[in-house]
């Protein structure tokens, strides 16, 4: 098993199934720990209580105020614009305190660990370009690329998967034999490359025989800031995952 299946593999395990839990039997709070690095290398935790039937998810501020202890100004109006932007999409709170927390039905407990997750996943990369400015930028240049390649593609859409988990993904296109999952890389790592295969297997074995269309992953990458490893280009081979480089992306017609 290659490291990116075995990165998939954990994800969807940590997602479907119940992970190791650490309970303080004082406060009823418990803690596990994702199969994701966030951005100082460690693994991302999510804390959670169950009451009345409602599981409250928390990263008990600790990625933000950890973020600030390194110079990231979460309160300054860009920043305060871009994380409202992915709170919103993910449906996710932010206290003054600068807690992450979400509050789902006991049943949907694996929906929101895939999108409190998510959410964790985005605000890290956030802190990891936020002196760059260019996390905004960037899918607005894709949506302008999109949109001058005529594509008539839907934005931020959650799609069914096999597994009865929703996936958020940054586009979709319908077409009458072919849906085309399209999802914009403004930094890629090992998390974000997992959460998207994970999505993208689970939504292709679903919707392939329910719609009776091919599904096809579609990644738009931004190596202007950064060299991409060839593994991940390899990756995105092995998956049958058309890779449009942004520095190449003239060269690329997205459904060629």
């Amino acid at each position: 098993m290659d490291r990116m299946q075995s990165n998939i593999s954990s994800l969807s395990d940590w997602l479907m199934s119940q992970p190791r839990v650490t309970t303080d039997k004082e406060t009823g709070w418990s803690s596990i720990a994702s199969s994701v690095k966030g951005m100082f290398g460690d693994l991302l935790d999510i804390y959670f209580k169950e009451e009345r039937g409602e599981v409250t998810l928390s990263d008990d501020g600790d990625l933000l105020n950890n973020a600030e202890l390194e110079g990231f100004d979460a309160n300054s109006p860009l920043m305060r614009t871009l994380l409202n932007e992915i709170i919103t999409k993910w449906g996710v709170c932010l206290s003054e305190s600068h807690e992450l927390t979400k509050i789902v039905d006991s049943l949907s407990f694996s929906q929101g660990k895939y999108e409190f997750l998510s959410a964790m996943m985005e605000i890290s990369d956030l802190v990891t370009n936020g002196t760059q400015n260019n996390l905004h930028t960037f899918r607005s240049h894709v949506d302008g690329y999109l949109k001058e390649c005529g594509l008539d593609v839907i934005p931020d859409v959650a799609v069914r998967g096999l597994s009865g988990l929703n996936f958020t993904f940054d586009y979709m296109l319908s077409q009458p034999k072919s849906e085309y999952v399209i999802q914009s890389f403004n930094q890629i790592n090992d998390g974000a490359l997992a959460s998207f295969y994970f999505g993208l297997d689970d939504v292709m074995r679903l919707r392939t025989k329910r719609v009776g269309k091919s599904v096809h992953g579609i990644a738009i990458v931004n190596d202007l800031n950064s060299r991409i490893m060839p593994e991940y280009l390899r990756a995105f081979e092995s998956r049958n995952v058309k890779c449009i480089l942004w520095s190449k992306r003239r060269e690329s017609l997205v459904l060629a």
